[in-house]
């Protein structure tokens, strides 16, 4: 059946640090997908010191340098310098896993009826690639399962491959104190909101890791301080 939907265009926003040795397979696979709009690469750069720059600058549409780094800042950076309606996460060492991934992570907010338009960001599935350890496989399955979620007061949020509107980004940006879980602080404020936020596994993209950084216990520390800080699962 012929696709009729009117696709936005997108602004893929990748935040790097060192990340030459795989962006390349990243941004050749983001090119090559099968979408119907402008495809629009933003790379928001943390001081790489191996070619990164480089090697993006020629590959990217735009290449921005961040001083004072944090996630969130990072992320409302690039959607400062983005053009498109649009905003989509990824990390740099994330492949796609089709050429059809972007297209499935804008779907659900082009299938939401226009009497409800509170859909806030969508997240897609993580799966293992062929390096990944069985601590990380175990983490990517138990997280990122086979069934579409709507989650109204759940506020699990993932930017590793994740889309928003950047007109509620301007409206709602991610918190730019924040040393990680940004992702899940702007899910619990846009749920406070009235909005809601919509898992579709069928957007995947392949990734190394797990949430959970090979059962990182001093990562899973900072996490939690975060999470409490800002009372996340009050």
């Amino acid at each position: 059946m012929e696709n009729v939907h009117d696709y936005p265009d997108a602004s893929i926003i990748l935040r790097t640090r060192n990340e030459a040795h795989a962006i390349r397979e990243c941004i050749e696979s983001v090119r090559s997908q099968a979408y119907a709009a402008k495809i629009e690469i933003v790379v928001v750069d943390n001081g790489s010191t191996d070619g990164t720059f480089e090697l993006t600058n020629t590959l990217a549409d735009k290449f921005v340098l961040i001083e004072d780094y944090t996630p969130g800042r990072a992320l409302n950076l690039g959607v400062e310098h983005s053009s498109g309606e649009m905003c989509v996460f990824t990390s740099a060492h994330c492949i796609p896993s089709d050429s059809k991934w972007l297209e499935k992570l804008i779907n659900p907010f082009l299938d939401t009826p226009q009497s409800n338009k509170k859909l806030a960001g969508v997240y897609g599935r993580q799966l293992p690639d062929k390096n990944s350890v069985p601590i990380d496989i175990k983490d990517m399955w138990t997280v990122f399962g086979p069934e579409p979620n709507i989650q109204i007061l759940n506020p699990f949020f993932h930017n590793a491959n994740s889309a928003i509107p950047k007109n509620l980004l301007q409206q709602y940006p991610f918190d730019d104190k924040a040393t990680n879980v940004e992702d899940r602080i702007w899910a619990r404020l846009v749920q406070s909101h009235g909005y809601y936020i919509y898992y579709n596994p069928h957007a995947s993209v392949i990734h190394s890791h797990g949430i959970n950084h090979h059962d990182d216990n001093k990562h899973a520390e900072k996490v939690i301080s975060v999470l409490k800080k800002y009372k996340v699962y009050e």
